[in-house]
């Protein structure tokens, strides 16, 4: 997996928008990673940032920061860290959070789980061609 792999523009697939909270669900969802390690995020389902359990249909996420590869568990991931959120919100500090990448078949795919992995809401990000 390499930078390059990876940088481009990245939208929610249209099967997680079904899975998604209503708000979340209804948003753009677009997450663009530049070759530098910047990104822009627009529209991002707010559960990606926060998905404590019992709360649901959290705002959707706009803003921007720096991305890297990372590993968790030896699995290859983003490491997503926004310096700025759209518009400014005092109370979004600096946050980071990842994204799992899976690269098991022809398309690499982007994903991470609403809640707890084990109840199966994987929320996949597609490549845009």
């Amino acid at each position: 997996m390499t930078v390059d792999g990876l940088a481009g523009t990245w939208v929610i697939s249209k099967g997680s928008k079904a899975i998604l909270p209503v708000e979340s669900g209804k948003a753009n969802g677009r997450l663009s990673l530049a070759r530098d390690g910047g990104f822009v995020a627009e529209g991002i389902p707010g559960e990606l940032l926060y998905s404590p359990p019992g709360v649901k249909n959290t705002a959707p996420v706009s803003g921007s920061g720096t991305w890297k590869l990372h590993e968790v568990d030896g699995s290859p991931a983003l490491l997503l860290a926004f310096d700025v959120f759209m518009p400014p919100n005092e109370k979004m500090p600096r946050s980071e959070t990842q994204i799992f990448i899976d690269n098991e078949w022809r398309e690499i795919t982007l994903y991470f789980f609403l809640g707890d992995p084990d109840q199966g809401g994987r929320v996949e990000l597609e490549r845009v061609k």
